[in-house]
């Protein structure tokens, strides 16, 4: 059985859709509903672990808003936002510095993710998560893609829902 993540969407409450006006357009380059962001959640705090960033604020947020019952709107309110949207950017920019956009590693972070037990090299020498084949090339695009998701929340005064798998 293939393993789903869950999306994101822009959220204010039940009773009330975010106004359209708040909303991003499609020429911003940022959806409305980010989808698989929970893969980009899970694989980003493991790069950042790897590369000596401090996530486990954010990895506790994560985790408050996964464990709440399902009969409640799994939301991320804005400290969260906030604090996801720092923490992930630093991972995003460590991330950059450390592969190039063909996902082969640079510098000296790249030799520490290179040498990593998680995560392999192909023979053209991408890098990529044993786990799921999470190619890192792709994940620095997924990571961008959620920041700017984020800091469009933040900046919005929009609340974030992560939906379940299948919803």
């Amino acid at each position: 059985m293939p393993f789903s993540y869950s999306d994101f969407e822009f959220w204010v409450s039940p009773e009330h859709p975010p106004d359209v006006g708040s909303l991003p357009s499609v020429s911003s380059g940022v959806p409305v509903r980010l989808a698989q962001a929970g893969r980009t959640l899970n694989f980003g705090l493991l790069i950042g672990e790897i590369l000596s960033i401090d996530t486990e604020d954010a990895r506790r947020r994560i985790e408050d808003v996964d464990m709440l019952p399902d009969s409640i709107a799994h939301v991320f309110l804005e400290e969260d936002l906030a604090l996801l949207l720092a923490v992930f950017s630093q991972v995003a920019t460590a991330l950059a510095d450390a592969v190039d956009s063909d996902g082969r590693p640079a510098g000296e972070k790249g030799q520490t993710l290179a040498e990593h037990p998680l995560i392999g090299q192909s023979g053209e020498g991408r890098l990529f998560f044993y786990s799921q084949h999470v190619d890192l090339a792709d994940l620095r695009f997924d990571l961008d893609r959620l920041c700017d998701f984020l800091a469009w929340a933040v900046g919005h005064s929009l609340l974030v829902r992560k939906l379940n798998p299948g919803k």
